[in-house]
């Protein structure tokens, strides 16, 4: 079997923010171009709610979904099954990844449940990081999800900032 590269991909707000209400708590196009141009071609392994989240499957890359709901998987839409598996583990993800797209980087976008695993019991090689320069808009009622990974088995080797983002890229 080919070793591949495992990577994570995450975005969060300046308080760590990655999520409310199960979306992300901005839109900015420049971080949509990143992560466009960082996967595009690639592996995307993706929890289930990440998945819903999205308006369409994500073109040019392989989606690998995450999900021990039997009926999610049997109530599949055919419309938006190209390029997308549905497998109930992430070692089923990785192997399908390593089997079938050898050559390709595998990228773990979401959500926070499935990057913790990932960062656990996975040897993920890189982390891509964007912090957005704002605050996501959050009020009392809304549910909030945080991420801070721990870095410290990892240096970092890039940071870029523009205006409305920081990217920063993370080896071990």
């Amino acid at each position: 079997m080919n070793k591949m590269t495992i990577s994570i991909i995450y975005a969060t707000d300046e308080n760590d923010v990655l999520g409310v209400n199960g979306k992300m708590g901005w839109y900015v196009p420049e971080d949509m171009r990143y992560f466009k141009a960082v996967t595009l071609g690639e592996v995307c392994i993706m929890g289930r709610k990440t998945y819903e989240s999205l308006p369409s499957v994500l073109p040019g890359r392989v989606n690998i979904v995450l999900s021990r709901d039997p009926d999610f998987a049997a109530s599949f839409s055919v419309t938006r099954s190209k390029n997308v598996y549905i497998v109930p583990k992430m070692s089923i993800a990785v192997y399908i990844s390593k089997s079938y797209f050898p050559n390709r980087e595998i990228f773990i976008i979401g959500g926070a449940q499935v990057y913790k695993h990932a960062l656990k019991y996975f040897p993920v090689s890189f982390i891509y990081k964007t912090i957005i320069r704002k605050k996501a808009v959050i009020s009392s009622d809304d549910n909030v999800v945080y991420f801070r990974p721990s870095h410290k088995k990892f240096d970092l080797l890039e940071r870029i900032k523009t205006k409305k983002c920081i990217f920063e890229l993370y080896a071990r």
